[in-house]
């Protein structure tokens, strides 16, 4: 029965720590415009609070059973108060002036602490303190319950996204968490409560293990800190040109535990080590070559993802491997733990807080492919255990290595030429990058600057007197927000346009139509290079207002102010390739876009898209309220590169509808439809390997 119910604890601590990660993460994504770095800082967070839960629980083993047991029952109770005060309803939760007052990285550390902090630490501490009372009942080796935690994690990562995510809204799942919390507590309450009580209860070592003790601190913490790099730098890498959203997130995070019970598994023999990293060999290279194609076609952006997953997890396997060979005795597990946990969060702390300020490219992930083939060939491919070590002389060893060392260069230095780049940025929501290419335009040679983010082009300017003022890129006059404006300017030529999504500032070309122009933009970034780089917001200064912060917020904000309302809303706020959900959902239109919207008045949603299709969710938006949508697709009939391909959304009343559809290229869309709202939505619903092109008939 202690066994079973210390197994029972153990296991249910893992799924609420692994369920949470991805749920609270949704949550926040709104108040940070939707970028994949909410989730490597909340990575990097919850690495954090690991380390102090086995701190926590090492500190609490030392103690007299009795005295621990009395205080992390009373951590129990406060706990799962917190919570229940806490989430009682959605946005109860977020510290609101830590988001308003620090950078976007303390303000998500203070919130998850503030709302999770707490539960999640006690959660994290239950693996070292069951292994503690499990050796209190039994010889056996504790370690096998390492692997029960990792299943119950697994467990409780997948059933977030195909369980929990698409039949439920947030609050439910948030109320469902606080009662398994509970249930938890309380099983593990009675557990160690019937452990204290018995006889003669003082810890058993096992046998074969009493003599190897804890000397290899750097050691553990290197291995540890690899996996756990490669995961929070490939997620937010393969989070580009889609959204982030929770099965992203959870497909790499899944193979990171599956490769932790298959490493710390007793029967697995030690030729695990020689097949994971020969494995890992024709992965390296496959990915060297993919990763700077990723988002020609999604197509390619499968295959890259499947062969980023495998790589990730050969990969994982045999650093994980290696760190259960130089685990130490029963006595020492509660530091062996704290210094695993060190890696782990030394490994997504890099990425999350260190790298977005000494790089301006995001360039890591590339780098470190690269470092380890070059690490795999010579520590790996020919030693005793290799299954090539009596198939090739000493000399044949030699020439391949060299061979393979070469080739991970060439492909290294391929790989991470630039081109034509004139600035490169990173921050917190991204990498900008500023390109120049020469065109043919008109029978004549230009220069055309262009806004790159991530890997989409988010505005381009000809460099010339002649074609600087014009506007370009998907913003052309025939367009689908050139239709709009142009007919919002038909009775007055005084049109007050609101853009979400500041870019090049290519908007502003058409300011001799417009009344005032008003700019929301999220990222600080973004409004320097639009400055700095390019000139368009020159030809517009005195009506051009710029907003910085969240879009649909701080429209909000202006609608409970009571702002002019505007002629023209155009959503075009993308995070590389995809338009953030929280823009998307009912109560975004009723608390943000139709306050500030005319009577007469269009929202303009910019849907290109490699990967998703965003019409039914904007279908059903404006079925629910009353309102028509009409689709403009334009293709430009050169291919300079000035003027690009777009497929543009014009939402409006019917009547309003009914006068744009006049229009040349504009059609009604007739194909299926579903309301987002903010507790209830999934982007599984609208990936396509058409992208926005299979809204076409």
């Amino acid at each position: 029965m202690y066994r079973f119910l210390i197994i029972v604890a153990t296991f249910l601590s893992a799924f609420l720590l692994f369920m949470i990660q991805p749920l609270y993460a949704k949550w926040l994504l709104p108040y940070f415009g939707g970028t994949s770095s909410v989730w490597t800082i909340s990575i990097f967070f919850y690495s954090i609070t690991l380390l102090l839960g086995y701190l926590y629980a090492a500190l609490l083993i030392s103690w007299r059973i009795n005295q621990a047991f009395w205080v992390h029952l009373s951590l129990l109770a406060v706990a799962g108060v917190l919570l229940f005060t806490r989430f009682q309803e959605t946005g109860s939760a977020l510290l609101q002036p830590a988001i308003e007052t620090f950078s976007p990285v303390w303000s998500i550390l203070l919130t998850l602490c503030f709302a999770v902090g707490l539960p999640v630490l006690l959660l994290a501490s239950t693996s070292v303190l069951a292994q503690y009372l499990y050796t209190r009942v039994t010889t056996k080796d504790p370690y096998p319950l390492y692997a029960v935690s990792n299943a119950g994690s697994l467990l409780g990562l997948l059933s977030y996204p195909i369980f929990f995510e698409p039949f439920t809204n947030v609050s439910t799942q948030a109320s469902r968490w606080t009662f398994g919390f509970g249930l938890f507590a309380l099983v593990f309450i009675i557990v160690w409560n019937m452990v204290r009580r018995l006889q003669n209860s003082t810890p058993r070592e096992s046998v074969d293990r009493t003599q190897k003790i804890l000397t290899n601190r750097f050691q553990i913490v290197l291995l540890a800190a690899v996996p756990t790099f490669f995961l929070a730098s490939m997620t937010e890498l393969l989070s580009q040109g889609i959204a982030s959203f929770p099965l992203l997130w959870v497909v790499p995070l899944a193979l990171y535990l599956i490769s932790f019970i298959i490493a710390f598994n007793e029967r697995t023999r030690l030729r695990l080590l020689s097949i994971s990293s020969l494995l890992t060999f024709p992965l390296t290279f496959a990915l060297l070559g993919l990763l700077p194609i990723m988002n020609t076609s999604a197509l390619v952006y499968g295959l890259t993802f499947f062969v980023s997953m495998m790589f990730f997890f050969s990969l994982s396997v045999y650093f994980h491997r290696r760190l259960f060979d130089v685990r130490p005795g029963v006595k020492y597990l509660g530091k062996f733990y704290v210094w695993l946990t060190v890696g782990g969060a030394l490994g997504s702390g890099v990425v999350g807080m260190v790298l977005p300020l000494v790089l301006n490219s995001q360039i890591e992930v590339i780098l470190s492919v690269a470092a380890v083939a070059l690490f795999l060939t010579k520590k790996e491919l020919f030693n005793k255990t290799s299954i090539f070590k009596n198939h090739f002389s000493n000399i044949q060893q030699s020439v391949l290595q060299d061979i393979l060392t070469i080739a991970a260069v060439v492909f290294l230095m391929v790989t991470v030429y630039v081109g034509f780049t004139v600035d490169s940025q990173r921050n917190f929501y991204g990498v900008l990058q500023i390109k120049d290419e020469v065109s043919i335009i008109d029978g004549e040679e230009y220069t055309i600057r262009s806004l790159i983010n991530g890997a989409t082009n988010h505005g381009s300017q000809v460099l010339s007197p002649e074609y600087e003022h014009k506007p370009r890129s998907y913003y052309g006059e025939d367009s689908g927000i050139g239709i709009a404006v142009g007919h919002a300017s038909l009775p007055t030529n005084d049109v007050r346009l609101a853009v979400v999504g500041l870019g090049a500032g290519i908007m502003s070309t058409y300011c001799a139509g417009l009344q005032s122009i008003d700019y929301y933009e999220i990222n600080p970034a973004v409004v320097d290079v639009a400055y700095d780089r390019f000139t368009y917001l020159d030809f517009c200064l005195e009506k051009t207002d710029i907003v910085l912060g969240d879009g649909r917020l701080s429209l909000e904000k202006a609608a409970a102010d009571h702002n002019e309302k505007y002629d023209v809303i155009m959503i075009d706020a993308f995070t590389d390739d995809a338009i953030p959900v929280h823009l998307l959902t009912n109560e975004a239109f009723v608390r943000a876009y139709e306050p500030m919207l005319a009577e007469d008045g269009v929202l303009a949603f910019h849907v290109s898209n490699r990967y998703l299709n965003l019409l039914p969710p904007i279908a059903g938006l404006a079925n629910a309220n009353g309102y028509e949508i009409l689709e403009v697709f334009y293709r430009p009939e050169n291919n300079s590169g000035a003027d690009l391909p777009s497929h543009w959304v014009l939402f409006a009343r019917p009547e309003v509808i009914l006068k744009l559809e006049s229009y040349e290229r504009t059609k009604r869309y007739s194909g299926k439809q579903f309301l987002w709202t903010d507790e209830n939505n999934s982007v599984l619903n609208v990936l396509s390997f058409k992208g926005s092109s299979s809204g076409r008939e």
